[in-house]
């Protein structure tokens, strides 16, 4: 029936046309044209009309499809993925749920076997990341997307090393030379067994670090990651952070230190362990923490964020350890150039105000419910005095509300001020001010400013002592180190008995990663490792432009090196450490490859 109205309809169009144009006296060839291209252009009409009707016939399967679709793309875009990435985005984003779930909370043993649980968590879920990782990015190149199938263009021009040039500032170059470092330590150790495994030290042998440099290739080429992932990184840090604290205040969560030494009990903290690896995982949470809120764009994110750093900042005293404080203060002290760089030192100022709060809050709590007080020393005194965290909440209530006033009212002066010349006059008082302590200090002979042995609960012993097993070795030694995780069984070799009188144990560390590296994968491996970190965090600082991703992966990785320097390394949260990394590089690889593409 349709079909037959078309047909009169067509017939009568063209014959009125054509009756016309030919009563104009226009030419046969010209009215042949047009008549031609009329029933060309009716002919597309009506199949136009027969598609809509079969569409209709079948149903809204079409529409429904090209709906789907079409959410998809928007959600893509949303979260910045390219159709293509999909496999990839999808993995990285599982495995950094694996390493903020899992992997931070599992326990075989409680606190007995915690170090070789973890280092087997994140070395079985590392390697299962790398094999997803490489197979997504083969599916990835047969996914094709409306403009061209096969590699984009930017993909080509970003290999691993980037021009010959540019090797040097490369982070994966000095990552392979990192791995080459501990290979060559390891063919030259005594023990080549302990020296692949680590299981004369913590878990970090040639075989931990095969590992991590295979992963800091696939993730660090290009990295996506989904703000969901700060998120549970939280949630789960809280349900931490709240073990740690009521077995601050005397509560044994699940019973998990009944079979611990009486004096040891203290020591044991959450799901982490050790009290100094505790405060190395909170230094690191504030960190990343206090850059969402300077950097994210998402009001209801940077209030999130606030709520972690306010609950970071309550749990810092229960891990009653220094390093906790270096970290935190380290990377404090980075994002506050960085928010003078990106004029945001109002957001800077409300984050450091946030976790003072919490400091001040757990100051008061602390001293009416009568919490732990055993291991509190050092920094860690200040932190529990109400008097002296409320006067520096108090100062920076003031700091804050002056630079919002300025903000507001004064937009040109407090843009104005955040320059260059500002950060080369803070460096310079700051220098001065540290000079006018350090020479106080050693005046006053100041415990913190008099380094013998038992300088920082014995790091000093350690630290002197790894220095003089470095200077004992022969030529082959000082280049290549004694081999990974040797600290113990070279200190025993010359310090045994010492040991077991001064400070009555066995390290296994040097409580020191440089020191460590110098020790045990010689000048190579320490100039590898600083060449990798250093290369890593001008990378990230140089491309970031504002990328609240990759300025919480700046901040997490400057507080862990800053804890590292007085804390032995694990892999409980130093893996933590090279995945920061790792993720910071291939989050502003991207932003590369987007803007060259």
């Amino acid at each position: 029936m349709s079909s037959k109205s078309g047909s009169k309809k067509y017939s009568g169009k063209s014959t009125s046309n054509t009756s016309v144009k030919n009563h104009s006296g226009k030419s046969g060839p010209n009215t042949t044209a047009k008549s031609r291209s009329a029933k060309a252009a009716v002919n597309a009409s009506a199949k136009r009309a027969s598609g809509k009707a079969s569409a209709n016939a079948s149903g809204k399967n079409s529409s429904g499809g090209d709906k789907t679709a079409g959410r998809l793309e928007l959600l893509l875009k949303q979260f910045s993925v390219d159709k293509r990435d999909i496999p990839v985005y999808l993995v990285i984003n599982l495995y950094l749920a694996y390493l903020c779930t899992f992997f931070m909370i599992y326990m075989h043993d409680l606190y007995f076997d915690i170090t070789l649980t973890r280092a087997k968590c994140f070395m079985y879920g590392t390697i299962s990341f790398i094999g997803l990782g490489i197979l997504a990015y083969f599916i990835r190149q047969f996914i094709k997307t409306d403009a061209e199938g096969g590699m984009l263009k930017g993909d080509s021009e970003y290999l691993f090393f980037m021009k010959p040039g540019q090797m040097f500032k490369s982070p994966f170059f000095w990552a392979f030379m990192l791995l080459l470092s501990n290979f060559l330590s390891y063919l030259h150790a005594e023990n080549r067994k302990a020296a692949f495994t680590g299981e004369e030290g913590r878990r970090l042998g040639l075989c931990m670090f095969i590992i991590i440099i295979s992963m800091f290739f696939v993730l660090g080429y290009k990295a996506y990651v989904s703000v969901v992932i700060y998120i549970v990184f939280a949630a789960v840090s809280f349900f931490m952070f709240y073990i740690g604290i009521v077995q601050h205040f005397g509560v044994d969560y699940g019973s998990w230190r009944v079979n611990i030494r009486e004096s040891q009990k203290t020591m044991f903290m959450s799901t982490i362990g050790n009290m100094n690896t505790f405060g190395g995982y909170i230094c690191i949470f504030l960190a990343i923490g206090i850059a969402v809120m300077i950097f994210s764009k998402s009001l209801i994110l940077r209030c999130f964020a606030a709520a972690a750093v306010f609950g970071g900042g309550f749990t810092v005293m229960t891990a009653k350890s220094d390093n906790v404080y270096l970290g935190t203060a380290a990377a404090a002290l980075l994002l506050f150039y960085i928010a003078v760089y990106y004029k945001k030192l109002c957001e800077w100022a409300g984050a450091i105000m946030v976790m003072s709060a919490g400091f001040f809050t757990m100051a008061i709590v602390n001293d009416v419910e009568k919490g732990n007080k055993g291991h509190l020393n050092g920094i860690a005194k200040l932190i529990g005095s109400i008097k002296i965290m409320g006067c520096f909440f108090a100062v920076m209530v003031v700091i804050l509300a002056v630079l919002l006033v300025l903000k507001h009212f004064k937009r040109e002066l407090y843009e104005g001020f955040q320059c260059k010349r500002f950060l080369v006059a803070f460096t310079v008082i700051g220098v001065i001010l540290a000079v006018i302590v350090i020479i106080w200090g050693i005046g006053a002979k100041h415990e913190f400013f008099v380094f013998n042995d038992r300088w920082g609960e014995y790091r000093g012993y350690i630290w002197n002592r790894s220095l003089r097993c470095y200077g004992k070795g022969d030529f082959a030694t000082k280049v290549f180190g004694y081999g990974n995780e040797s600290v113990r069984s070279v200190m025993s070799e010359f310090y045994l008995e010492e040991m077991k009188t001064v400070p009555k144990k066995i390290y296994d560390s040097s409580h020191n990663v440089l020191i460590q590296q110098l020790l045990t994968t010689g000048i190579i491996g320490l100039t590898a490792f600083v060449g990798f970190f250093i290369s890593c965090m001008v990378c990230m600082i140089k491309n970031m432009k504002g990328s609240p991703a990759a300025a919480a992966c700046l901040a997490g990785a400057a507080a862990h090196f800053a804890q590292a320097l007085v804390n032995p390394e694990q892999p409980i949260v130093s893996p933590l450490f090279y995945v920061l990394l790792a993720l910071g590089v291939g989050i502003v690889r991207k932003k590369r490859m987007d803007e060259k593409v």
